[in-house]
């Protein structure tokens, strides 16, 4: 009856282990649980005797030698596993952030999991093939998003059409190329649009800048470069070479209706009064 208890005791003792190393997160803790089930077997035994005792030390053994194996079936698992989620990390880094080398480094990390018993030899070619389509998508919208010009955007589509990026990624899917093309055309759009807002913002910039300048005394009309300016925003040369004008010509000691301007019939009265509050 001692006999039966213990070995009961023992069973019972190695599958409230197994089951609690099954759920332990640490993919190290194999060594925890191989004491502790030696611990289990030794404990199983004591105060047995004589035949009680060979038996039950022979029971023992078996009974916690089969837990060491499952034992490390079980933290070899955690090993793989961890390791499989540390190459699908290392895949999504090398695909979101493609660059020279990409799918060699992929490839490499790939077949060394092959070897280490990781993947099947049929799964890491699945992903290789996934890796492969992954980076030929993502190293063309890299590029399409980088472009600033035009011209940078046309030499990406080219570059599609010219199956550039097939040989640098190992092959894109026929339809996925097709909309990658339609995307560089929107992407061309849309760049010649941000090239234009930028040149409007860079024209208002310099328009205050110089407005501000004169009107603060920091710049003087004699200072600035009219012809420069005609070049690269001619409105704003007209309105500032009419004030320019206004200001040399008018003289306030005089009524508007006598004014140079006026006199000579290039302004009337009321545009005098109107162009002296505007300078």
């Amino acid at each position: 009856a001692r006999l039966d208890t213990a070995e009961l005791n023992q069973r019972v003792a190695i599958e409230d282990m197994l089951a609690r190393a099954e759920a332990d997160p640490d993919v190290n803790g194999f060594e925890k649980y191989r004491k502790e089930n030696e611990k289990t077997r030794i404990d199983s035994t004591k105060g047995l005797m004589g035949f009680a005792e060979s038996a039950g030390g022979a029971k023992a053994k078996y009974y916690s030698r089969v837990a060491e194996i499952k034992l490390g079936g079980i933290f070899k698992k955690k090993a793989i596993d961890q390791e499989r989620g540390n190459i699908f990390k290392f895949i999504d880094l090398e695909t979101n952030n493609p660059g020279d080398g990409s799918l060699e480094r992929v490839e490499t990390r790939l077949n060394e999991a092959v070897n280490l018993g990781i993947f099947s030899s049929e799964d890491a070619e699945k992903l290789k093939q996934k890796t492969r389509l992954d980076l030929g998508v993502n190293l063309i919208n890299k590029d399409l998003f980088s472009a600033r010009t035009p011209e940078e955007v046309d030499a990406v589509s080219q570059d599609i059409t010219a199956g550039v990026y097939d040989r640098l990624s190992g092959g894109i899917d026929p339809e996925k190329k097709a909309a990658l093309l339609g995307l560089a055309d929107k992407t061309a759009e849309n760049v010649k649009k941000r090239m234009l807002a930028l040149e409007v913002e860079a024209k208002v910039k310099n328009r205050m800048d110089t407005v501000v300048g004169l009107a603060s005394g920091q710049l003087e009309f004699e200072s600035l470069n009219m012809v420069d300016i005609s070049e690269y925003d001619p409105e704003l040369a007209r309105v500032l070479t009419k004030v320019k004008d206004f200001m040399t010509n008018y003289n306030p000691k005089l009524p508007p209706k006598e004014q140079a301007l006026s006199s000579a019939g290039l302004m009337t009265t009321q545009q005098v009064m109107s162009m002296k509050q505007y300078a």
